[in-house]
Protein backbone atom coordinates (compact mmCIF):
# COMPACT_ATOMS: atom_id res chain seq x y z
CA UNK A 1 0.00 0.00 0.00
CA UNK A 2 1.32 3.50 -1.10
CA UNK A 3 1.46 6.25 2.05
CA UNK A 4 -0.58 9.56 1.49
CA UNK A 5 2.93 11.24 2.74
CA UNK A 6 4.69 10.14 -0.83
CA UNK A 7 1.58 11.54 -2.89
CA UNK A 8 2.28 14.88 -4.69
CA UNK A 9 -1.38 15.68 -4.50
CA UNK A 10 -1.11 15.72 -1.07
CA UNK A 11 1.98 17.95 -0.81
CA UNK A 12 0.68 20.58 -3.09
CA UNK A 13 -2.51 20.47 -0.83
CA UNK A 14 -0.40 21.64 1.98
CA UNK A 15 1.60 24.27 0.27
CA UNK A 16 -1.54 25.58 -0.80
CA UNK A 17 -2.99 25.75 2.79
CA UNK A 18 0.38 26.92 4.23
CA UNK A 19 0.16 30.00 1.24
CA UNK A 20 -3.56 30.32 2.63
CA UNK A 21 -2.10 31.30 6.26
CA UNK A 22 -0.66 34.28 5.21
CA UNK A 23 -3.78 35.30 3.88
CA UNK A 24 -5.38 38.47 6.20
CA UNK A 25 -8.31 36.84 7.19
CA UNK A 26 -7.27 35.36 10.95
CA UNK A 27 -10.05 32.57 10.79
CA UNK A 28 -7.94 30.99 8.17
CA UNK A 29 -4.70 29.75 10.16
CA UNK A 30 -6.84 28.76 12.83
CA UNK A 31 -8.94 26.58 10.64
CA UNK A 32 -5.35 25.39 8.71
CA UNK A 33 -3.88 24.67 12.34
CA UNK A 34 -7.39 22.62 13.43
CA UNK A 35 -6.69 20.66 10.39
CA UNK A 36 -3.14 19.79 10.76
CA UNK A 37 -3.52 18.78 13.80
CA UNK A 38 -5.96 16.37 13.28
CA UNK A 39 -3.78 15.66 10.16
CA UNK A 40 -0.94 14.79 12.91
CA UNK A 41 -3.28 12.84 15.26
CA UNK A 42 -4.39 10.47 12.29
CA UNK A 43 -0.68 10.09 11.31
CA UNK A 44 0.23 9.22 14.80
CA UNK A 45 -2.40 6.41 14.91
CA UNK A 46 -0.87 4.78 11.73
CA UNK A 47 2.35 5.11 13.44
CA UNK A 48 1.25 3.53 16.61
CA UNK A 49 0.24 0.17 14.46
CA UNK A 50 3.77 0.12 13.55
CA UNK A 51 4.81 0.36 17.10
CA UNK A 52 6.06 3.82 16.63
CA UNK A 53 5.28 6.69 19.64
CA UNK A 54 3.51 4.40 21.83
CA UNK A 55 1.45 6.29 24.78
CA UNK A 56 3.03 9.63 23.97
CA UNK A 57 0.17 12.09 22.99
CA UNK A 58 -2.75 9.87 23.50
CA UNK A 59 -5.85 12.00 22.92
CA UNK A 60 -5.93 15.92 22.10
CA UNK A 61 -8.08 18.42 20.52
CA UNK A 62 -6.12 21.61 20.01
CA UNK A 63 -7.21 24.87 17.68
CA UNK A 64 -4.32 27.37 18.07
CA UNK A 65 -1.57 29.48 15.62
CA UNK A 66 1.44 28.21 17.19
CA UNK A 67 1.34 24.92 19.83
CA UNK A 68 4.34 23.58 20.21
CA UNK A 69 5.48 20.36 23.27
CA UNK A 70 8.64 19.89 24.17
CA UNK A 71 8.51 17.05 26.95
CA UNK A 72 12.29 16.56 28.57
CA UNK A 73 13.46 15.11 31.30
CA UNK A 74 11.20 15.57 34.85
CA UNK A 75 9.22 18.50 33.24
CA UNK A 76 7.06 19.10 30.20
CA UNK A 77 6.94 22.35 28.60
CA UNK A 78 4.25 24.35 25.94
CA UNK A 79 4.79 27.25 24.04
CA UNK A 80 1.53 28.80 22.51
CA UNK A 81 -0.30 31.10 20.62
CA UNK A 82 -4.12 31.55 20.72
CA UNK A 83 -4.58 28.12 21.89
CA UNK A 84 -8.09 26.43 23.05
CA UNK A 85 -8.50 22.73 23.47
CA UNK A 86 -6.67 19.75 25.30
CA UNK A 87 -4.16 17.55 25.16
CA UNK A 88 -3.75 13.75 27.54
CA UNK A 89 -0.80 11.69 27.42
CA UNK A 90 0.23 8.72 29.11
CA UNK A 91 3.39 8.29 31.45
CA UNK A 92 4.93 6.34 34.10
CA UNK A 93 7.23 7.40 36.74
CA UNK A 94 9.94 5.10 37.45
CA UNK A 95 10.35 5.45 41.36
CA UNK A 96 7.44 5.01 43.75
CA UNK A 97 7.26 7.89 46.66
CA UNK A 98 5.97 11.39 47.10
CA UNK A 99 6.31 13.60 44.21
CA UNK A 100 5.96 17.26 44.17
CA UNK A 101 5.04 19.14 41.05
CA UNK A 102 5.06 22.68 40.18
CA UNK A 103 3.17 24.66 37.33
CA UNK A 104 4.98 27.53 36.13
CA UNK A 105 2.92 29.91 33.53
CA UNK A 106 3.87 33.07 31.80
CA UNK A 107 1.03 33.54 30.15
CA UNK A 108 -0.21 37.00 28.18
CA UNK A 109 -3.63 36.24 27.82
CA UNK A 110 -6.08 33.09 28.43
CA UNK A 111 -5.36 30.05 31.50
CA UNK A 112 -4.43 26.77 31.69
CA UNK A 113 -5.06 23.84 34.04
CA UNK A 114 -3.23 20.63 34.11
CA UNK A 115 -4.86 17.45 35.93
CA UNK A 116 -2.46 14.32 36.75
CA UNK A 117 -4.94 11.21 36.41
CA UNK A 118 -4.84 7.63 37.95
CA UNK A 119 -4.87 4.63 35.90
CA UNK A 120 -8.81 4.75 35.62
CA UNK A 121 -8.48 8.16 34.55
CA UNK A 122 -9.45 9.73 37.89
CA UNK A 123 -8.02 12.92 39.03
CA UNK A 124 -5.63 12.80 41.61
CA UNK A 125 -4.37 16.11 41.59
CA UNK A 126 -5.06 19.43 39.82
CA UNK A 127 -2.89 22.32 38.93
CA UNK A 128 -3.83 26.01 37.74
CA UNK A 129 -2.06 29.46 37.99
CA UNK A 130 -4.23 29.45 41.23
CA UNK A 131 -2.83 26.75 42.69
CA UNK A 132 0.62 25.83 41.11
CA UNK A 133 1.90 23.10 43.33
CA UNK A 134 0.58 20.08 44.26
CA UNK A 135 2.35 16.70 46.43
CA UNK A 136 1.13 12.99 45.65
CA UNK A 137 2.32 9.76 46.48
CA UNK A 138 2.83 7.54 43.00
CA UNK A 139 3.58 3.93 42.45
CA UNK A 140 6.49 3.19 40.15
CA UNK A 141 4.02 -0.14 38.42
CA UNK A 142 1.15 2.15 37.66
CA UNK A 143 0.44 4.42 34.55
CA UNK A 144 -1.00 7.82 34.96
CA UNK A 145 -2.12 10.36 32.57
CA UNK A 146 -1.26 14.17 31.77
CA UNK A 147 -4.01 16.63 31.05
CA UNK A 148 -3.83 19.93 30.14
CA UNK A 149 -6.53 22.46 28.73
CA UNK A 150 -6.37 25.58 27.14
CA UNK A 151 -8.50 28.56 27.20
CA UNK A 152 -7.32 30.85 24.47
CA UNK A 153 -3.75 30.75 25.99
CA UNK A 154 -0.80 32.88 24.80
CA UNK A 155 2.94 32.45 26.43
CA UNK A 156 4.55 29.73 27.85
CA UNK A 157 3.76 26.68 30.46
CA UNK A 158 6.39 23.84 32.11
CA UNK A 159 5.07 21.46 34.40
CA UNK A 160 8.13 20.34 37.06
CA UNK A 161 8.44 17.46 38.94
CA UNK A 162 10.44 16.18 41.36
CA UNK A 163 10.18 12.85 43.89
CA UNK A 164 10.70 12.82 47.16
CA UNK A 165 14.21 11.92 47.32
CA UNK A 166 15.06 15.25 45.72
CA UNK A 167 12.19 17.50 47.65
CA UNK A 168 14.47 20.29 49.42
Amino acid sequence: MKSWLVSPIFWVFLCILICLMFWRNKAVPKYIAKWLNRAGARLQEISANFGACQGMAVYKSISAIVFVFLPAGEKDKFTLKSCSGFIRYGGRFYESGIYKFILDTQLSEGRVKVILMDKKKQEILKLSPGSFAGQIELNAKDKYYVYWEFYEASGTCELCWETGSTIK
